[in-house]
């Protein structure tokens, strides 16, 4: 049996930023690919809302590595001040 999208949740929410799209779901994307789901729903969010624009102004979900967003980091609460620090001494994240 094929694994289905619909099995795993609603769509991720993503933003569109300069052009660019990022998630605001690291963990659901990372379920999905760990899933191998190919066709992941999304549903494109309007950043002038308010909640998206409090987290965009937070700087929690909008630091991505190497400024591009391509990658994510994954850590329970314990490791990632760690793993920030890493992050920013290689000067990958702000």
């Amino acid at each position: 049996m094929g694994k289905s999208a619909d099995l795993i949740g609603s769509p991720i929410r993503v933003v569109n930023l300069n052009g660019k799209y990022f998630t605001l779901d690291n963990r659901r994307l990372a379920a999905f690919n760990a899933a191998r789901v190919e066709d992941i729903p999304f549903q494109v969010m309007d950043k002038a809302d308010p909640a998206i624009a409090k987290l965009i102004r937070s700087g929690r979900r909008m630091n991505p590595i190497g400024g591009e967003g391509r990658y994510i980091v994954i850590a329970d609460g314990a490791q990632q001040k760690s793993a920030k620090a890493v992050l920013r001494e290689l000067g990958l994240i702000k």
